[in-house]
């Protein structure tokens, strides 16, 4: 077997095994959801956790298979209390600062060509947004 094929193979049974890990965890927190039922405010939390993990999966698989996605944006501005402290983390001298968000996108969505062979950068983020008050200091 040639040395690329053997890796291939290796790389087949590896995703093989993560996926088969992730349906049984994914599976396990829909049947604890279950039992607390649509009142609980976990519930809606979790489902927007198991949202994200649907999204971060379809791009995972159209990574692998060297296709583009039509997912743009983790919608964090979705969830207060994450969004209030992603801006304040921004907001702290020294990381805002030195945060290049163009820098960024660039590295992952151009340089790293074997998992984005289209090229394709997102839009965004609108820095206005991450200048506004963040509330934290209320909680």
């Amino acid at each position: 077997m040639r040395v690329n094929a053997r890796k291939d193979m290796e790389m087949h049974e590896t995703l093989v095994r993560l996926f088969r890990h992730k349906a049984s965890a994914d599976d396990e927190l829909l049947s604890a959801l279950a039992q607390l039922g649509d009142d609980s405010p976990i519930s809606h939390l979790a489902t927007k956790a198991l949202s994200h993990s649907y999204v971060v999966d379809r791009i995972f698989a159209a990574h692998l298979r060297r296709q583009s996605h039509d997912y743009a944006s983790a919608n964090l501005t979705e969830l207060p209390a994450l969004w209030g402290y992603a801006r304040d983390l921004f907001q702290t001298h020294g990381f805002g600062d030195n945060t290049v968000f163009d820098q960024i996108k660039t590295h992952y969505y151009v340089v790293h060509s074997q998992i984005n062979p289209s090229g394709i950068v997102p839009r965004g983020p609108e820095l206005d947004s991450w200048l506004t008050p963040h509330g934290r200091d209320l909680l």
